[in-house]
């Protein structure tokens, strides 16, 4: 085996290590562990159908009332795919400073640190999807269309490492960055198809949804998960080469800066 091969199994093995020990500090010390992971979707899902449907009384076009289950899958995929982007974009701000002892060790690979993050975050983002498969599997059926949700979620999951890693390597040097986040997080849930869809916003600012990099994963899962509809595969190939490129450059603005993160920490 060569050496390269011994190098890439090696970081392999830590990333996975890290995103486990992650997991496991997240619900350690209580009493259900892990299980959280599938009651807190659960809870969610509950949550979201009385405030929207009985508190509310909301209506999507096309979704029938707030209390509808296609009306609740909505809200949950859209929310499912905000709050993942969120918190990748909080720890990372955190990242190295929280692994400040990796970070002066010379020989301690630091691009993994911002992959292993997202990786925890997919970890529980994927157990609430799994969640909502089965609840769209009951009440409204699969579409053999839904097997296209992987290939949103691929591409989505590129363009979070390479945000992981612009961010990460920004907010070592430039501290204000935190507070940037929390304000992009809340402009971005608002100013992305998460509570409504791109259909109910006026047709002259429907260009400002398009500037969110989550309204296409979040309106391509709705379109061929829970509305069963086949997508136009061109746009969604191009989205996908896109990402791997976005976290391909991220990378690399990363390890550009990062000879100077042991000084700035």
């Amino acid at each position: 085996m060569s050496s390269s091969s011994v190098g890439l199994s090696w970081k392999l093995d830590l990333l996975l290590n890290l995103a486990r020990r992650d997991v496991d500090a997240r619900y350690r010390g209580s009493f259900l562990g892990f299980f959280w992971s599938f009651i807190n979707p659960l809870a969610m899902l509950g949550a979201y159908a009385f405030v929207f449907g009985m508190v509310f009384k909301v209506r999507w076009t096309g979704a029938g009332s707030g209390n509808s289950p296609e009306f609740v899958a909505m809200i949950f995929s859209g929310l499912l795919i905000f709050n993942l982007f969120a918190e990748v974009l909080h720890r990372s701000v955190q990242v190295m400073a929280e692994n400040v002892n990796y970070v002066k060790k010379v020989v301690f690979p630091l691009d993994i640190l911002p992959v292993s993050l997202v990786l925890s975050g997919v970890i529980h983002a994927f157990i609430a999807f799994a969640l909502l498969l089965v609840v769209v599997a009951i009440t409204l059926g699969l579409h053999w269309s839904a097997l296209l949700a992987v290939f949103y979620w691929i591409g989505y999951l590129f363009f979070l490492i390479g945000t992981a890693y612009c961010v990460a390597a920004i907010a070592v040097y430039v501290p204000d960055t935190k507070h940037v986040v929390t304000f992009l997080c809340a402009f971005m849930q608002f100013m992305s198809p998460v509570f409504y869809p791109v259909s109910a916003v006026p047709e002259s600012f429907r260009w400002l949804m398009q500037l969110s990099p989550i309204t296409f994963p979040i309106e391509g899962i709705r379109s061929c998960l829970i509305h069963g509809e086949a997508v136009n595969t061109m746009p969604l190939v191009a989205y996908v080469l896109l990402t791997i490129l976005f976290a391909y450059l991220g990378r690399a603005f990363f390890m550009r800066l990062k000879g100077g993160f042991a000084d700035a920490i």
